[in-house]
């Protein structure tokens, strides 16, 4: 039979165990929130970089036509000061 030290010491470790699985039970709560959490930044993450490779490409044919057309400007432009050149003697 236990004297009453003993139910008390026994109540006491009910009360710790008791008490130490609400902290677990609360950091298993704020994992799953945290977790979440970092689930939507990554995921968010993902669509901005997609999007910019997007864009990344879109400017990168814009800068492959503006150069050709540069290229074109030139060939003309070289072009026109021979025939400049071949008229003036």
């Amino acid at each position: 039979m236990l004297d009453y030290d003993h139910y008390l010491e026994l109540e006491d470790l009910r009360l710790r165990v008791r008490d130490l699985e609400a902290k677990v039970e609360n950091l298993r709560m704020s994992r799953r929130v945290l977790m979440n959490i970092l689930e939507a930044s990554e995921r968010g993450k993902r669509l901005e970089t997609e999007k910019l490779e997007r864009i990344n490409d879109r400017l990168r044919r814009e800068n492959r036509r503006y150069a050709q057309r540069l290229m074109e400007q030139n060939r003309l432009i070289l072009a026109l000061q021979e025939q400049l050149r071949q008229l003036g003697g």
